[in-house]
């Protein structure tokens, strides 16, 4: 499914594709993997920030997309700090 910029996925469909429509423990959806693979995204969030801005300089129209992804970097660094075990 393609995300444009400023949208998001319904938040029905994120946790299906998680696979935490069936979690049990509701205080900690997270297994230490789902946090390891959003340390991954913000990691990468951090390079694509790189590459907006460098296609930003050559005059390439990528506006919204650097707020985008510094907003669910953001996000997932909120994540981490509330269910990091």
């Amino acid at each position: 499914m393609a995300v444009q910029p400023g949208e998001q996925l319904p938040a029905n469909d994120f946790y299906l594709a998680r696979g935490i429509a069936n979690m049990t423990d509701v205080l900690n959806p997270f297994s230490e993997a789902d946090l390891a693979e959003i340390d991954e995204a913000i990691e990468r969030s951090r390079d694509a920030e790189k590459g907006i801005i460098k296609a930003q300089s050559a005059g390439l129209p990528v506006e919204g997309f650097l707020e985008d992804v510094r907003k669910n970097r953001e996000r997932l660094m909120q994540i981490k700090r509330v269910y990091n075990k």
